[in-house]
């Protein structure tokens, strides 16, 4: 994405503010040349009841090894990082936890042998029946 790009994801429109970069950082933690980037997108929701929110992650390249740092949405709806800078094109990473599926998968099993099951339980209950019945009978000789 570049400055004022805007990504489509499922009822959201992402758009890419700034990236601003800061220098000025603790050499010990970040190295000689670190730096911070820090990316700020507004993301259009019409389903919420703030329909525009505000993400700020950011990219730490800390000793030479980049780092993102993600940003969640307040609802949780989103989860934005910022992978990749180079200073005029960002790659960023996108993931919708609870995205809504448009269809629902069910696995339905046939027993075809489910008749011979219940004529099974029918006849060891009847059994059961007899027996204690004659078990009553033998007890009152």
């Amino acid at each position: 994405m570049k400055i004022g790009d805007s990504v489509f994801l499922s009822r959201k429109l992402i758009v890419l503010d700034t990236i601003q970069s800061k220098d000025s950082l603790p050499e010990e933690l970040f190295g000689k040349n670190g730096k911070l980037y820090e990316a700020r997108f507004r993301v259009f929701d019409p389903s919420q009841e703030n329909p525009i929110q505000v993400s700020m992650p950011k990219l730490a390249i800390a000793k030479g090894e980049p780092f993102g740092i993600a940003d969640t949405l307040s609802n949780g709806s989103l989860i934005l990082t910022l992978n990749k800078y180079d200073g005029k094109q960002a790659e960023i990473g996108i993931k919708e936890p609870n995205a809504p599926t448009d269809f629902l998968t069910l696995k339905v099993y046939k027993f075809p042998f489910i008749n011979l099951l219940w004529l099974g339980i029918i006849m060891m209950a009847i059994g059961f029946i007899i027996s204690m019945v004659r078990r009553i009978r033998l007890a009152k000789n």
